[in-house]
């Protein structure tokens, strides 16, 4: 089997070159060792390469060192939001995980010349990446797109711009599904009906970037939506659109795991690929590896001997519900100035049950000891 190409595009926060192939690395090795699989090298299975914006972003945030400011005076508001934004900014100081999240979310959604900077740049690396692959008819290559959450966005957006649809006329700057199919797409956290509010680009309930079949015309030969009901950036606008070729996976756990600092995250690209609904199914398809229905089940009863369950769920629920409201009030917006109040709304709520997974696990490793 030719070796896969994996274009991965990393999420929220700042990440170093280099970062997200050891985060599929080492999802992706966890999951084996669930089918009792000791050495994967994933070197020898993958090409892993990697779209990297957070330098970038990085380096717009230093140079705003009032975000507060910066964002109301670039819609035209006042103080009163200026306000919001920063007490929020207070709120999220000491926590740099959801801090550099939510700035990295708003950046992307509020300022158009910023966010067409990091998709022209995605839409170079995609468009040589598929014909590197594809265009040697004698050494054609799988190619599996791969986007985690706010990665996921830049992921979308990127292939609506760069492929075109059935009707549209042939462009040099464009490429087709049928010359240059990718043969996964995996969005894992998928984050774009969330930032589709704001920026107003394509609708990824109806765009191209999906699976290919006889009622959407999509680029991929399978599409794989991927969340965790747990991971608080996805409660809000779930993508959850389930594809013709390919599956809507929905997990439900959280592991209890012994390390320093935070000791779980379900936002975390690890997280999710060592999971074997999600890894498993990865592995099967895009490996050398292949694993019985049997293997399966027997990998996901491992897997859950490490999680915890049941404890969160009603405080879930209460966020979710809180979320769900916000919502509401969001389908009718009027302003962008709405917009982004909703959308401090929304990480007040992610801060909230954020605490409530922390607070829970802390409890529950006091039980354990």
């Amino acid at each position: 089997m030719t070796k896969p190409i994996i274009l991965a595009i990393h999420g929220m926060g700042t990440h170093k070159p280099g970062d997200i192939s050891k985060e599929i690395a080492s999802g992706l090795k966890e999951c084996a060792s669930f089918f009792n699989v000791e050495t994967l090298d994933i070197d020898s299975e993958f090409e892993i390469r990697e779209f990297n914006y957070s330098d970038y972003f990085d380096e717009v945030r230093q140079k705003w060192a009032n975000y507060a400011e910066t964002i109301a005076s670039s819609i035209g508001e006042g103080p009163s939001l200026v306000s919001k934004i920063t007490a929020l900014q207070s709120k999220l100081g000491n926590d740099d995980f959801l801090y550099t999240h939510w700035l990295d979310v708003i950046t992307y959604c509020l300022f158009g010349p910023l966010r067409e900077t990091v998709l022209s740049k995605a839409v170079d690396m995609l468009m040589t990446t598929m014909k590197e692959a594809k265009d040697d008819p004698e050494n054609i290559r799988p190619v599996i797109l791969l986007g985690h959450s706010l990665g996921t966005s830049v992921l979308h957006d990127a292939i609506t711009k760069l492929y075109l649809r059935p009707e549209e006329p042939d462009s040099d700057n464009k490429l087709r599904f049928t010359t240059y199919p990718v043969d996964g797409l995996w969005t894992v956290a998928n984050v774009s009906r969330l930032t589709h509010l704001i920026t107003k680009l394509e609708d990824p309930n109806s765009s191209i970037a999906r699976d290919n079949n006889s009622k959407s015309s999509g680029m991929s030969y399978a599409f794989y939506p991927c969340y965790n009901q747990y991971d608080p950036f996805t409660v809000f606008k779930r993508f959850a659109l389930d594809p013709h070729y390919g599956d809507l996976i929905r997990t439900n756990e959280i592991r209890k795991l012994e390390t320093d600092g935070f000791p779980f995250n379900p936002h975390s690209l690890v997280e999710y690929f060592a999971d074997p609904e999600i890894g498993g199914v990865f592995l099967s398809k895009y490996s050398s590896l292949s694993f019985t229905t049997n293997e399966m089940q027997e990998a996901k009863s491992n897997y859950k001997f490490t999680t915890i369950s049941g404890p969160i769920s009603s405080a879930l629920q209460d966020v979710k519900k809180a979320i769900r409201e916000v919502e509401q009030q969001a389908g009718n917006m009027a302003s962008l100035r709405t917009l982004v109040v909703k959308s401090v709304e929304l990480y007040e709520l992610i801060k909230e049950f954020y605490d409530i997974l922390k607070n829970n696990n802390a409890k529950g490793a006091q039980n354990v000891n």
